[in-house]
């Protein structure tokens, strides 16, 4: 499974981290795509608590407005929107955000 940008060193740090905040996780898929400019990694995953994703970035400025967003802004929407569940604050930069029912929109 290869995403865009993140390399299996990468992953391999990110998913014991997400373990350690969410119990047990597994790989489902990968959904990485180019995204205005900057390039995201994101993952599906199981854990013991539901579905997620893992986001990874490689623009500390990307990483920083969408934590931003999740700590400030997605409330408004309540379950419309995903819940931020942990931020990984250095290299590699990640995030971990719940799964909403509905339909991706690209």
């Amino acid at each position: 499974m290869d995403a865009y940008l993140t390399t299996g060193t990468e992953l391999a740090t990110l998913l014991p981290w997400c373990a350690t905040t969410l119990g047990p996780v597994a790989v489902l898929s990968e959904h990485s795509k180019p995204h205005g400019g900057h390039e995201s990694s994101t993952y599906r995953l199981q854990s013991a608590t539901g579905l997620c994703y893992l986001k990874v970035h490689q623009s500390r400025a990307h990483w920083h407005n969408e934590v931003h967003a999740y700590t400030h802004w997605a409330h408004a929407f309540g379950n419309q929107a995903p819940h931020l569940l942990a931020v990984h604050d250095v290299e590699p930069l990640a995030l971990v955000i719940s799964e909403v029912s509905g339909q991706i929109v690209e």
